[in-house]
């Protein structure tokens, strides 16, 4: 393609390629068409070209929010299949993006409004299959992992005994559906040992726990719960103390403060449920916001992860000295763990 000056005075200058993508309503049909960074290296093929798809940010933004899926999500669960510490057990599953399959549904990500298919947006439980050889048999099972952990656990169907185990010819389960087994590795030499702590549990159950007000029961769902936590003692709250300071003065519980200040804070009623899975989030918003909600070694933000007291020397371990707020919804945790 020749590369040429734009210029609508002297279109028949212009390949036709060139003339379709000066056309915005042609570009944005051929935006519906294609992943975001194919768009953006057809910009790099002419002046004309670049000009008429990266001419302005505002413009872009617009045809990148139609483009196809890009498939990072399933990317990224490639790599936490590849890595995950799942002992004897072999994913079966070649995960392929929805974008070009109309049977699975796509959706713009609640938070950067890029289109994110069904198989690539965050999910509480990934569905999937494992292999597993006992040295006689080869059988096959239905598991999944948590979020972006590489935990694996087995699945159940929702409507099967929960006692029964489950190995060839399981119905299909989907993503955040069916009764998990909540696994935790024992140390043993030469084989990862899985034990369920909790017991079986429904993933609907689950994610659609009340955090605000209901006491977590551990396992790799109630930890991504745990992330939102923010502490500190409630006189710190009161005087803007060394506690609360060190709330990020960009995080949500930080203006939580001037609302509990006034006894108008509502309790915080988060669920997983409506934290990821009804904002439909797509796997890169997911892993940043995870990243801001990971303790630090500095803030008293994850009990029993980062500090067991207050800036202030108070002991984090007296409940009706504590104040923790929702870094998600800005609301007052009432139920929550002060063990070690």
């Amino acid at each position: 393609m020749e590369t040429t000056e734009t210029n609508t005075n002297a279109g028949q200058d212009l390949s036709k390629l060139e003339l379709c993508i000066t056309q915005y309503d042609i570009l944005q049909r051929i935006a519906r068409f294609s992943q975001a960074f194919d768009l953006f290296n057809l910009a790099q093929t002419s002046t004309t070209a670049k000009c008429s798809i990266l001419g302005s940010m505002e413009g872009w933004k617009i045809l990148e929010s139609k483009c196809k899926c890009d498939g990072f999500g399933v990317y990224y669960r490639n790599y936490l299949q590849d890595s995950a510490d799942i002992g004897p057990f072999e994913h079966l599953d070649k995960l392929v993006c929805g974008s070009d399959d109309e049977s699975i549904e796509s959706r713009p990500c609640g938070k950067c409004k890029l289109k994110c298919c069904d198989t690539c947006r965050i999910h509480a439980v990934y569905s999937t299959r494992f292999g597993f050889d006992d040295g006689e048999h080869r059988y096959s099972i239905q598991g999944g992992y948590f979020f972006t952990s590489a935990m694996a656990s087995r699945f159940e169907p929702a409507d099967l005994d929960r006692s029964a185990k489950v190995w060839t010819h399981t119905p299909q389960i989907k993503h955040d559906e069916g009764i998990i087994h909540l696994y935790y590795p024992v140390s043993r030499p030469g084989f990862p040992l899985y034990r369920a702590d909790t017991g079986p549990v429904r993933v609907e159950d689950s994610i659609n726990v009340d955090h605000g007000s209901t006491r977590a029961q551990g396992g790799h769902l109630d930890l991504v719960a745990k992330g939102r936590e923010r502490w500190t003692c409630k006189k710190c709250a009161v005087e803007d103390g060394p506690g609360a300071k060190e709330i990020s003065s960009s995080d949500v519980a930080r203006q939580a403060l001037v609302e509990w200040r006034e006894e108008r804070i509502p309790t915080c009623d988060c669920t997983l449920k409506k934290r990821f899975l009804d904002r439909w989030l797509c796997l890169r918003c997911y892993i940043g916001e995870n990243e801001e909600d990971k303790a630090d070694e500095s803030h008293g933000r994850l009990f029993g992860y980062g500090r067991r007291t207050c800036k202030c020397g108070v002991d984090f371990k007296n409940p009706a000295k504590n104040l923790v707020l929702c870094a998600w919804c800005g609301g007052k945790i009432v139920a929550y763990d002060t063990r070690s």
